[in-house]
């Protein structure tokens, strides 16, 4: 898994519930949400990507990752600060977002 490979923590569900239960049980911040768009049921990433932004009150940077050949309908409803990748991608595609949310997220802890 890659990102455990760049020891990253996180945290994963199967459903949008038990994520939310897990991030409400960790004492860590949440510096970036990384969502594929496909979710179980009816559930897109992109509602994933509202919820949690929602429940812990915060604008938190965000990727949604898609295997779908049209993008077109997605990249129109990705919410603010929301990146879309298309699989398959190079790895700095995803870690270059990722570094940067983390650096901005340590500095407003320094503030």
């Amino acid at each position: 898994d890659l990102l455990s490979d760049w020891s990253v923590l996180f945290t994963s569900g199967a459903s949008l519930v038990e994520l939310l239960d897990g991030i409400d049980s960790q004492e860590r911040l949440v510096d970036f949400i990384i969502s594929d768009y496909r979710l179980a049921g009816t559930a897109t990433g992109t509602d994933a990507i509202v919820a949690i932004r929602e429940a812990l009150g915060a604008q938190i940077p965000a990727v949604i990752v898609t295997g779908e050949s049209a993008t077109g309908p997605i990249r129109e409803r990705l919410p603010v600060d929301t990146l879309m990748l298309q699989k398959p991608f190079e790895a700095t595609a995803l870690a270059i977002p990722l570094l940067e949310a983390v650096r901005s997220a340590r500095r407003a802890e320094r503030l």
